[in-house]
């Protein structure tokens, strides 16, 4: 149930990954339940990386909620499973469903560019047909 919910918490989703041994959890995540995810939130922004081990940088999920502060916070990826990963992104989920979200008062206040706005119309062409 909370992965259909997602978009409603959560406007970014970073992974920014290692590739080794102790990070297998967090791939296996990754590579079993991330299409799913992208198909049921199709307005929160996904991304992978992968990073060397040689790197300082931790093995991180990095989220970015929807709230009106855009908080962020970080989950370290390092000796997790793919269970438990999962429960603690259910959790970052929950806790973003919670925030305050910013209020539209009207159609106005909504930033819709035109070609998405014009994207119902159609217009026949004379080399449309083949």
């Amino acid at each position: 149930m909370w992965r259909a919910s997602l978009n409603k918490g959560v406007k970014q989703l970073r992974f920014v990954l290692k590739q080794g041994p102790e990070h297998s959890g967090t791939w296996s995540f990754v590579q079993d339940n991330l299409p799913t995810l992208r198909m049921l939130n199709q307005n929160t922004m996904f991304s992978v990386t992968e990073i060397n081990d040689a790197f300082e940088t931790p093995s991180a999920c990095h989220i970015v909620y929807g709230d009106r502060g855009l908080n962020t916070e970080e989950i370290e990826t390092a000796g997790l499973s793919s269970k438990e990963f999962e429960d603690i992104l259910k959790s970052k989920v929950e806790k973003g469903l919670m925030l305050e979200r910013g209020v539209v008062k009207n159609n106005s206040d909504v930033s819709v560019p035109t070609p998405v706005v014009e994207a119902h119309k159609y217009v026949k062409y004379l080399d449309d047909s083949f």
